[in-house]
C-alpha cells in the first residue's frame, strides 16, 4: 500500500449476484407489506378531508344563515352539495366529490333549509364511504337544533 492509493483485490470488490437477488427480494417483500398500508392511509384522508370539508360548510351555512337572518337551503345532489340563500337566491358554497370512489349518501331529505335561527328542517345523516374498501365509513349526523357530530370507521380491509 502506497500512500496515496488503495489496492483492492478485484475478487472482493463489488456485489455477487446471490447478494443483490436477496437484497431485491427482501425489498419486494417489505414493499408487498407497505403498500396496502399506504393505500389504506390514502383512503381514509381522503375520506376524513370529504367530511371535514361538508361539515365546515354546514356550520357555514347555519352561521350565514343567524348572521344575515335568512333561510338557507343545502341541497345535496350529484355525489356533492350546494348552499343556497334563501333570500337573494344566490350559491353560498357549492363543492362536488371530484373522485369517483367516493359516495355521499343522504339518509333522509337531499333538500334541507336552515332557518334564521339556525335551525334545520329536519335531522339528517350524511355517510361518506369508499366503494373499494369494506368497513369503511364516515358519518355526519346533523340534529335540528344545528349541532353536527361526526363518527368516523377507518379503512381496515380491500373488497
Amino acid at each position: 500500500m502506497n500512500g496515496l492509493f488503495i489496492t483492492i483485490d478485484s475478487r472482493t470488490a463489488g456485489f455477487t449476484l446471490i447478494e443483490v437477488m436477496i437484497t431485491l427480494s427482501v425489498l419486494l417483500i417489505i414493499s408487498q407489506l407497505a403498500v396496502p398500508n399506504i393505500t389504506r392511509y390514502f383512503i381514509n384522508n381522503t375520506q376524513n378531508s370529504i367530511s371535514e370539508k361538508l361539515r365546515t360548510d354546514l356550520i357555514y351555512a347555519r352561521n350565514h344563515a343567524v348572521t344575515m337572518n335568512v333561510a338557507v337551503d343545502v341541497i345535496y345532489k350529484d355525489n356533492g352539495w350546494q348552499i343556497i340563500d334563501d333570500f337573494t337566491n344566490d350559491t353560498i358554497r357549492e363543492n362536488t366529490v371530484v373522485d369517483d370512489n367516493y359516495n355521499i349518501e343522504i339518509n333522509g331529505s337531499t333538500n334541507q333549509k336552515i332557518d334564521n335561527r339556525g335551525i334545520w328542517q329536519s335531522p339528517h345523516t350524511i355517510e361518506v364511504n369508499h366503494k373499494k374498501c369494506n368497513n369503511t365509513l364516515t358519518e355526519l349526523v346533523v340534529a335540528s337544533i344545528g349541532t353536527i357530530s361526526k363518527r368516523s370507521s377507518p379503512c381496515s380491509q380491500r373488497k
